[in-house]
């Protein structure tokens, strides 16, 4: 119906990144292009035991980059998330709903590069009640959500020593 109207494209929803990639490739011309996963096969072992971090959609977001590009976007959102992750309590701690509310977006905006779908949706919940509910409520809510964002900073420091081997550099997060 929409093609025989005089439209070139269009994408049904939701849309998918691949297809929307895929698409986008086609009107810039390049017609060979397909999408095709990072990883041919089985994720590496290294990867398979993130808890918080969906392989594909980081795949997804990371299919054109370096390993040393990869290994330098998570040591970014490493230097961020722990200090947000803090900021976030301390301004419970002061009642400042306002800084609260930026801070959990802040972190939730981080989440999408890594697709951590669960803990988004647990963070934008908080965000949006984090006016209307009782201060104590928001306190207990955010402890147990902050645990969960402490092991997501252990599964970005996975994919920091991950990348950064596969680079051939040195990581900044070594097991200890």
């Amino acid at each position: 119906r929409f093609l025989s109207a005089g439209m070139n494209y269009y994408l049904t929803k939701p849309i998918s990144e691949t297809v929307l990639i895929n698409l986008l490739m086609r009107i810039a011309g390049d017609e060979e292009f397909q999408l095709k996963p990072r990883f041919q096969g089985s994720i590496p072992w290294e990867l398979s035991r993130l808890h918080h971090v969906r392989q594909e959609a980081f795949q997804a977001f990371v299919r054109r980059m370096t390993d040393k590009e990869i290994a330098g976007l998570v040591r970014a959102a490493l230097k961020e998330y722990p200090a947000k992750i803090a900021e976030a309590e301390t301004a419970l701690w002061r009642e400042d709903r306002n800084a609260f509310r930026r801070l959990l977006h802040a972190l939730r905006g981080s989440l999408g590069y890594f697709g951590s779908d669960g803990l988004m949706h647990q963070l934008v919940d908080l965000e949006n009640k984090a006016n209307t509910q009782d201060i104590n409520h928001l306190t207990l809510r955010y402890r147990e959500i902050k645990h969960q964002l402490l092991f997501f900073v252990e599964d970005l420091k996975a994919l920091e020593r991950y990348y950064a081997y596969q680079a051939g550099e040195e990581s900044q997060y070594p097991v200890m």
